[in-house]
Parts: C-alpha cells; sequence; structure tokens
C-alpha cells in the first residue's frame, strides 16, 4: 500500500522548539504526510482547521499510550526512547483524536505535555507541562505548543513532491526488476524423465494448452539455494504487502471511531468506503496473489513449479502496490485528491494593500475570447479545476479603486501567506474574489490584490484574509508589520516585508508611539496639524495610511499651498506636482495627538525621467464622503508601520540597522514593482483624466416640526416612533431631538451618510471659542443637566462643505415626536461642537444626527440609532424615510422619519430590498443607470444618504446623462442647469433585484427664475469611498426603508 519510513529518534532530541521528535511519511497519494511547524497556545484550533475537511494521516503511538488519560505521552517517548521504533499511522476524519504538543513554559526546560482533540466540536488545549521539579505548570502565555505536521494543498510547496512520487514509483518498479531476476535465476533447465514424473504426479491435463497441445516447461526446486532465494522474495513481499493492508485498515477503524464506538455521518461513509477497499484488496490478493502462492509452495514441496503458474503469479504479485493505489483511486475520495493535488499548484504574486479588504486574483478566463481584457496579459491565472478543495460561492463581486476596478465571481479554497523558508500562513476555507474582468487601471506585474483593511469595508461582507487569521487565532498577536525600502527606479527587487502575527524586530526599531484608529474601516487615524516649510495647517483631518498609493493625496488647497512652496507646478497631463531635480525641499511634518511624524525630502521626491523629478502629493477631494488625507508610500518608506487589529491602533517605529532578534510572526518579503505612473511616463503614454469638481458639495440639512406617535409599548419599552422633517427650499430637512435633564431641544439634521451626533455647545462664539457661524443657534449647556457627564476625548468630523468640532459628552437624548411622546436614549455618548465652520452659519440646524453605521463613526462611537437597536428599544430594528417634494416651500412638513416600524401611512407596497454591500454607509450595489438613449452597465457601489439635496457620481457619468438632457454645466456654481419646462426622460437605477424609476420632477429643481438644476454633480472618489452618491431626488421617488437587523434597504412607491 505504500512505503511506511520513520526518522531516527534520539534520547535528548526533544530539548527545544527546532527539534523533530517524531516524523513519518506513508508515500500513498492523497496520504502523504511530512513535517508542519506552527506555535500556538490553542492546539485545538489549529488542529480543527488542519481536519475538518478531508482525510489526512495523523500520528498515533500505540507503543507510548497513556491508559490512564486516553493519550500520547510524550513525557513518556522523549525520555525512554533508546532505539530506533517503526511507528504506524492512523488515518482519521471525525472522532476521537490523539496528538503530541510539546510544551515550551516561559523560565522552564523543555518538557513534553499532553494534548487532546474531540473535533469538530471540541478545541483541544495543551493540558499541562512539566518544570524542572516534576510539578505540574500550565502553558501561560508565550508559552508554545510545537507541532509537526504538512498537508497536501494546492497553494502549499508539499511535503511528497512530483521528485518524490516519482521516487516513490521508481522504488517500485525497481523492486519488480529484482524480482524478473530473482525468477529467471531461479528457474531449472528440467530434465526429459523428471518431467515424465512431473506429468504423472500432477496429472497430464494440467500441461495441455487452451487446444488440447501438450505444453514445455520449466520449475524450480525449492529445496536449491535459487529456489530459497525465490521463495524468500516472494514471502517477504506478501507479507510487507499484506501487513500494510491489514495493520492500516485496523488503524483507520479504529481511528475514526469515538470512545462511545459511535460514528458520525461522514465516518461512517468513510468507513464503507475503507470497507469496500479491503474487501477488493483481499479478493485481488487471494486471487492473484494468495491461491497461486499456496499452489506453487505445495508444488514446491514435490520439487516441481510450472512455468505457466509463475508466469501469472509473477505477473500479478509484483505489480500489486500499483494496483492498491488504483484500487485506492477507484473507491477513496481522498486517494483522488491526493494525485489531482499533485498538478494543482498555484503560486501568484499579489499588491498587499491596507486601502482596501477584498483578496482576488485573475481568474484563468480573464483574458479568454469570453471575458476579453488586455489587462489579464502576463497574468498568473487560477485554475480552480485543478484544486480539489476549492468551492464556488454564490453571488458575484466588483470593486473600484483610484486607478481601476475588477469583477468576476466569488470561490473558496486554502490560502498561504508564503514566507521565508518553511515559513507560511495557511488559511482554509478563505472566500475570495476571481476575476474574470481587469480594467487598464489594474494592470500591472500583479496577480491580483490583498486587502488589509476592516470588514465593513468589504464587497459582499467578505471577512478580509487577515482578520479571519485573527478570528481563527492563527497568530501570536492580532497585528502585522509593515516595513517598506526606499527603492526608486528598482524592480523586481526585495522592497521590504510583512510581517504577520507580530513586530519586525529585524528591521524596525522602538515603537515610538501609537495612534488610536478614528474609524475601525479603513487604516484611519487624526492628524491634527500638517505643514511644509512656513506653511503649516492645524485644521485637523482624517488620514488613512494606505500601501495602495504611491503618493500623499491630499484637499486642493493644502497640496496646491505645499508644491507652491517647493517650487512645484502643477502638470495636468501627468495629473501630479513637477519640479526640478535637485532642488532642496523641506521635510513634510505630520502632528497626531502624542505624535510628531517626520518625512524626510527623499521620502518626498521621486525621479521620474531625465531631470524631472514629482512631489508625492496630489490634490484629492473626498466631498465628506471618505478620508480627507490618504498617506501612502512616503509614510510607509519612513516608518515601519504597526496595523494593531486588536486594539485598533497603529504603531510607528523607526527603522532599525541591526538585527534585533527573531520576529514574532509569518513574514512575507515584497518586491519592488514599477508603478503604472512610472512606466507610461517612461514610455511617454502617460496622460492622466484629472477629474476635479470645481463646485461644492450641497450638503443636506434638515428640520422638524417635532411630533412623535407611539404606536406600541410605552417609554423605555419597544416602540414605534415617527419625526416630522420640514422642507427648506429643497435643501434643508431638519427634526427635533431633545438632550439632558431637564431636555433641550435642538433641531438637527438626521443624516444617513454620518454616524455621529453633534449639538452646538454653549461656549461656542464666546471669547474663548470665536466662531460667528453659531450666532441664532440653540447651544448645549451641560450645567442645566442633571444627568449628563463629560467624557474624554476630542470631536472632529469634516463633511463636503463644513466641519465640526469639540468634545464628547454623555447624557440622555430622546428623539422628539407628536404627543408628547419621544425615544428616549440615557447614557448616549455625543459631541459638543465648540467650533462649526463659516458654511453653517444662518442655517436653521444646531447639529446633525448621524443615521449610519459605527465603523464611520469619529472614534467609534456608537451611532444613536444603533445604540436603540442594541437596547432593544424598537419593535423592529429598521427606520423609514419619507420625504415630500415641495418647491420653494419653507418651513412645511417634508416627510416623516419612522423609527422601528415601515411607514404605512406614507408608503405603499415594497417593492424590494436589496442587501448592503458595505455595512459602514447605507451602500448597495448598483448594475445599471440610463437616462434615455445614455445607458452605463458598469456596476458601481452607490449610497442613499439623506444629507446630501443631489446625486454625485463620476464625471464620465453626469456629463453624458447632463448632454442627454441638454444641460450645461457652469463652473461658479459646480452644477449643471437647464431651461424649466424642457422635457427630460426619467432615470432608471437598476439593482440586482430592482429597478428604480426617478421621474424628471424628482431630477429637476427650480433654481431662479427660468433656470432650473440638473440634480447631478461631477464627483470623482479615487477609490476611497462610495462611487455614487444619492440624495434627495432618490428620497423624494421612493420611501426607503433602512433595514439595521437584516442589513438591507428596502424601497417602496410613497402614496399619493
Amino acid at each position: 500500500m505504500g512505503i511506511l519510513t520513520s526518522k531516527p529518534l534520539q534520547l535528548l532530541q526533544c530539548t527545544n522548539a527546532t527539534d523533530s521528535c517524531a516524523y513519518i511519511s506513508l508515500n500513498i497519494p492523497g496520504l502523504a504526510v511530512g513535517t508542519f511547524s506552527g506555535c500556538t497556545s490553542d492546539v485545538g484550533t489549529t488542529f480543527q482547521s488542519i481536519f475538518s475537511k478531508r482525510l489526512d494521516v495523523i500520528y498515533q503511538f500505540n507503543k507510548f499510550f497513556n491508559n490512564s488519560t486516553h493519550s500520547f505521552d510524550m513525557n513518556i517517548f522523549c525520555n525512554e526512547v533508546t532505539k530506533y521504533y517503526q511507528i504506524y499511522t492512523d488515518t482519521t476524519l471525525t472522532g476521537n483524536m490523539t496528538y503530541f504538543a510539546t510544551c515550551y513554559p516561559q523560565g522552564q526546560t523543555a518538557k513534553t505535555p499532553l494534548a487532546n482533540y474531540t473535533p469538530p466540536a471540541a478545541s483541544a488545549q495543551v493540558a499541562s507541562c512539566l518544570d524542572n521539579s516534576g510539578l505540574n505548570t500550565l502553558c501561560t502565555e508565550g508559552a508554545c505548543g510545537i507541532f509537526e505536521f504538512e498537508l497536501l494543498t494546492p497553494q502549499t510547496n508539499y511535503v511528497l513532491t512530483t521528485y518524490e512520487y516519482m521516487i516513490f514509483i521508481f522504488g517500485i518498479i525497481s523492486w519488480t526488476v529484482i524480482g524478473i531476476l530473482v525468477w529467471m535465476f531461479s528457474f531449472l533447465e528440467v530434465r526429459k524423465i523428471d518431467k515424465e514424473i512431473i506429468k504423472q504426479t500432477l496429472d497430464y491435463e494440467l500441461f495441455l494448452d487452451m487446444e488440447g497441445n501438450e505444453m514445455d516447461f520449466n520449475a524450480y526446486n525449492l529445496s536449491s539455494k535459487k529456489g530459497w532465494l525465490c521463495s524468500i522474495y516472494t514471502i517477504f513481499t506478501v507479507s510487507i504487502v499484506g501487513s500494510i493492508i491489514i495493520f492500516t485498515t485496523i488503524a483507520i477503524n479504529k481511528a475514526i471511531r469515538t470512545k462511545e464506538e459511535i460514528l458520525s455521518p461522514k465516518s461512517k461513509k468513510l468507513n464503507r468506503q475503507l470497507s469496500i477497499y479491503l474487501l477488493v484488496n483481499i479478493l485481488c490478493s487471494l486471487t492473484l496473489n494468495i491461491i497461486p502462492m499456496i499452489i506453487i509452495l505445495m508444488a514446491g514441496l514435490l520439487g516441481v513449479k510450472t512455468h505457466g503458474y509463475a508466469q501469472i503469479f509473477f505477473f500479478t504479485f509484483e505489480y500489486q502496490p500499483i494496483l492498491n493505489v488504483i484500487i485506492c483511486f477507484i473507491f477513496i475520495k481522498p486517494c483522488r485528491n491526493g494525485l489531482l493535488q499533485m498538478f494543482g499548484k498555484e503560486s501568484t504574486q499579489i499588491f498587499a494593500d491596507t486601502g482596501s479588504t477584498n483578496l482576488w486574483v485573475a481568474d484563468k478566463t480573464c483574458g479568454t475570447p469570453k471575458n476579453e481584457a488586455p489587462a489579464c496579459i502576463g497574468k498568473t491565472k487560477f485554475d480552480h479545476k485543478k484544486s480539489t478543495t476549492f468551492r464556488r460561492k454564490k453571488g458575484k463581486f466588483q470593486i473600484k479603486y483610484g486607478a481601476g476596478s475588477v469583477q468576476g465571481y466569488l470561490g473558496e479554497d486554502t490560502v498561504s501567506f508564503v514566507g521565508k523558508k518553511r515559513s507560511r500562513l495557511r488559511l482554509r476555507k478563505l472566500t475570495f474574489g476571481l476575476a474574470t474582468q481587469v480594467s487598464k487601471g489594474t494592470q500591472g506585474p500583479f496577480d491580483g490584490i490583498l486587502g488589509l483593511g476592516f470588514r465593513p469595508l468589504a464587497v459582499e461582507h467578505i471577512t478580509p484574509p487577515f482578520i479571519a487569521a485573527v478570528h481563527r487565532k492563527l497568530l501570536k498577536k492580532p497585528l502585522f508589520t509593515v516595513h517598506y525600502r526606499n527603492m526608486p527606479h528598482s524592480r523586481g527587487e526585495i522592497g521590504g516585508k510583512y510581517t504577520y502575527g507580530g513586530i519586525n524586530k529585524d528591521n524596525c526599531g522602538p515603537v515610538i508611539g501609537y495612534q488610536k484608529l478614528s474609524s475601525v474601516s479603513y487604516w484611519q487615524f487624526r492628524m491634527t496639524e500638517i505643514s511644509v516649510g512656513s506653511k503649516q495647517f492645524t485644521h485637523g483631518w482624517p488620514a488613512v495610511a494606505d500601501t495602495g498609493s504611491s503618493l500623499i493625496l491630499a484637499p486642493p488647497l493644502i497640496a496646491n499651498a505645499f508644491a507652491k512652496e517647493v517650487g512645484g507646478i502643477y502638470n495636468s497631463r501627468v495629473g501630479a506636482y513637477i519640479l526640478k531635480c535637485g532642488t532642496k525641499v523641506p521635510p513634510l511634518l505630520i502632528k497626531t495627538i502624542g505624535l510628531n511624524l517626520r518625512i524626510s525630502p527623499k521620502h518626498m521626491i521621486t525621479k521620474f525621467g531625465g531631470n524631472i523629478c514629482l512631489y508625492n502629493f496630489q490634490p484629492y477631494e473626498s466631498f465628506g464622503y471618505g478620508p480627507a488625507f490618504v498617506v501612502g508610500d512616503p509614510l510607509y518608506t519612513s516608518y515601519c508601520v504597526i496595523h494593531d487589529v486588536g486594539k485598533k491602533r497603529l504603531g510607528f517605529a523607526l527603522f532599525e540597522n541591526v538585527n534585533c532578534g527573531e520576529d514574532e510572526g509569518y513574514e512575507m518579503e515584497t518586491y519592488r514593482v514599477e508603478s503604472i505612473r512610472e512606466r507610461l511616463f517612461r514610455e511617454g503614454k502617460l496622460n492622466v483624466l484629472n477629474s476635479e469638481s470645481n463646485g461644492t458639495e450641497v450638503r443636506h440639512e434638515m428640520d422638524s416640526s417635532g411630533s412623535t406617535e407611539i404606536i406600541d409599548g410605552k417609554p423605555y419599552k419597544k416602540k414605534v416612533v415617527f419625526q416630522h422633517v420640514n422642507d427648506y427650499y429643497d435643501v434643508l430637512y431638519v427634526s427635533n431631538i431633545t438632550i439632558g435633564t431637564p431636555p433641550q431641544l435642538f433641531r438637527v439634521i438626521p443624516d444617513t451618510g454620518s454616524a455621529n451626533l453633534w449639538v452646538v455647545d454653549k461656549t461656542c462664539g464666546t471669547p474663548k471659542n470665536k466662531n460667528a457661524a453659531c450666532h441664532g443657534k440653540n447651544k448645549f449647556d451641560s450645567k442645566r443637566s442633571t444627568t449628563y457627564k463629560r467624557k474624554k476625548g476630542k470631536f472632529h468630523i469634516r463633511y463636503g462643505i463644513g466641519y465640526a468640532k469639540g468634545f464628547y459628552g454623555e447624557d440622555t437624548v430622546s428623539f422628539v415626536g407628536k404627543k408628547k411622546s419621544r425615544l428616549r436614549l440615557k447614557k448616549l455618548t455625543f459631541a459638543q461642537a465648540t467650533q462649526i465652520s463659516k458654511d453653517d452659519a444662518n442655517a436653521p440646524y444646531d447639529g446633525i444626527l448621524g443615521l449610519g453605521f459605527r465603523p464611520i463613526a469619529e472614534e467609534n462611537v456608537t451611532p444613536p440609532f444603533i445604540a436603540a437597536v442594541h437596547r432593544k428599544l424598537l419593535k423592529k430594528p429598521v427606520f423609514t424615510v419619507h420625504y415630500r417634494n415641495l418647491d420653494n416651500s419653507n418651513g412645511a412638513t417634508g416627510g416623516k422619519f419612522t423609527y422601528g416600524a415601515v411607514n404605512k401611512d406614507h408608503c405603499g407596497p415594497v417593492i424590494g430590498y436589496e442587501k448592503l454591500s458595505s455595512v459602514s454607509y447605507w451602500q448597495f450595489k448598483t448594475t445599471e443607470m440610463s437616462i434615455g438613449k445614455s445607458k452605463f452597465t458598469h456596476g458601481w457601489s452607490a449610497i442613499a444618504d439623506t444629507g446630501t439635496s443631489l446625486m454625485l457620481g463620476p464625471p464620465l457619468v453626469t456629463n453624458a446623462f447632463a448632454k442627454e438632457i441638454g444641460a450645461v454645466y457652469v463652473p461658479q456654481y459646480g452644477l449643471y442647469v437647464i431651461k424649466c419646462g424642457t422635457k427630460v426622460p426619467p432615470m432608471y437605477i437598476k439593482t440586482k433585484k430592482l429597478m428604480l424609476k426617478l421621474n424628471g420632477r424628482h431630477t429637476i429643481t427650480k433654481f431662479a427664475g427660468n433656470i432650473c438644476i440638473f440634480n447631478m454633480q461631477p464627483y470623482e472618489s479615487f477609490g476611497y469611498g462610495p462611487t455614487f452618491i444619492l440624495g434627495d431626488p432618490l428620497y423624494t421617488s421612493h420611501c426607503i426603508i433602512h433595514d439595521v437587523g437584516q442589513k438591507r434597504i428596502g424601497f417602496a412607491r410613497p402614496k399619493k
């Protein structure tokens, strides 16, 4: 059945973590094992990931079985072995399984514990360790379970390589050739007189062929030396083959049974396969081996053996090992898996990106006539047919980056992070994308992108690879470190290192400090100041640390000021600032709370060609839907950046030239490749379309007459709350809330495009916080509230055309409705604004009520509605928005927010729901958009936002739609204008399940006189936020149900 080998074992071999106490290899396709090294405090978790899916060979050391603990005793094994042992194996899929793990407690000499595992429910812990005094010591944090095992998977280097498999086949053939020589050597020429005696003894008919003719024959003499040689060879081969079949079958049946001798459904199926396999093996052996062997031995005792029988026996017996493999291949699935996996290795080069969240690789079909995509040329493509562990998943995926997009389908398979030597991190059953179409913008010397962001930004809510590794407890620490080398114009060289599960001590010095994430979506932190030379900006902004960006993206005001400071000139053809190489530039200084980061000039200047250099800034406007700054390579080439998932923070360390010691985690080297911009510049083909909107976004604001109707329950119990909203010239909607005890009334904007609640504080506009925009607003006075409590931390949020900053407090917040009923939230954290932007001056509101999800909330504060859901204060975890379209109305009732139910008074039957594509904004996936003959079938991410009066989209789309209806873009307003009364076709928004129709009265708004506005505005997200923002036109044409519980968004037609 195969070749069973063991590694020599010495007495003192189990004294440190690098030793292999035992090694075994059963070289049968699909059942081969070798070594797998790993360290974890929870051995069972790793075992479960290894053994939960397929049949593999494990260790069962019966020689050292401890009857009291029902497990293998490594202590006895390592201390008492004084000679070589042949170690037997069992195979298992489910049931009770025993394994060894060597425990290394802190400060203790390595001893051996016991480890038990009962899949699939239980998770085994290292049971105990013996210290020098012989006392049991539990493994503490920092201790390791060292275990050795390696599997045959489609994306790793196999212990049973093709080379080893060929040696295995060569061994069988060699043994067969030896048998041929032995048998040929053993045959004797039989004298004529002896032949006659043999015929008389065995019967003449035995020596007749099918036609009745007499056959000639030779024979061998069992008592001769040649005869004994042949017999010994035969008996030895039969014994080995028979022993392997019998012992392996017994071990398999024993291993798959639980202590109660009960088989799981999977085990029963496997047991049937094994029984059939054993039966066929026995019948094959009886027919082709054992019966001929008995006849031969009987004939040998008489001193003869027929030549015909010898030929039959020789042919069938010598090829028994090959027959064994064929039988296994036919009857047992894991055997087929092993053979198929032998030729199914896939290795890809991916781009590690902290600015995105999904893992995708190019699919085999990318670039074929069916999926034409020139960008796929030259990429390594994944062929799922070569992988026996691949499983196709439901759904399609589409991701848009700053420079391009990809789309395809989803799959599930084993994914490994390949590191140096044998270092790799394996993730089984991981969902990832297979790209069938790749745009030119993502064309480059990589085969896919490995997103290292957080799940809220993931397409289809897929768990990102690193987050999955953290959840499965495969890492020593829930963090990874990025170390980049500054290597201008180098290609193919090692450009740095990713260290998963620890800090890179080889290349990084002591950590200089950590910064708490301001939003757990991107790796986003808060900057308090940024400066270059004499240019300084102290306005705080959210910034994202992004390995996927080669530049620093900043608001145009700041980018232009810094470029002017260093003498850089913006080149629209390049889409960046250029300057003469050799120009001395001051460093970039970034301040956060508690940290001062310095980016030296060598990291801010990149040579492109000749005497032309690039200043590593690029103008970028987020419009409040994403980070204000995107800090890329200049930051990562200046510092080692520690991404701490567990504590939700970013750490920074200076580079270290001296080896500090062994890294704590898995390492994955990065290679410096030429960027798309560099390549196009070098080839003279760079022509970047820099679509920059000159207009300002009209941020949606809301007011209310404030009435609540309780449908079910009493205050503090589950209820449905209605809030009316007032319409101010169709660009302003507000509602009422109260804060404090006794309550203080405020007008706030219910905003689904943000997630924080803030109101103006009493100190806003005082001499201490001079701010004219605060005049005329209701201000919260914490001294008047008996339930108020000040919270730690500062608040700073930025919108499309404004901002607010201040501090945090905690108090009772009520959503005010009619009949004096209200939804109360006690001890709710909210922000008190001491400064607001000039754009908010004279606006009839006192704050903003964010209705988005927590991942986009500043300082990870729980949004009010999410808090109400968590506290189970509502009948259903939903809220409905109904807007009325009231042109030129001021203060009229503009609609209603219904918290806890669907608004059946104003909304008709729900026409359908769409699953959220990201649980951050109210974001869903569109498949088509059209107006008249202008149609775009490229899928985009879109968010439903009550805080936006228009619809924002890519300039390519908005310009085409405006041209279709005859609208003209006016830069001074940043809007498309059209003559009032112009008939415009409806706009259609298609999703996977729905077709939404927006009539002309929803897409056209009267501006002044005979001038109307086409309610679309050009907007470019650069991949850091949604592609479309759908505001009032969507909300005035549909009732929209925001379902927090099922993470979906629903649409209904409003009643007339």
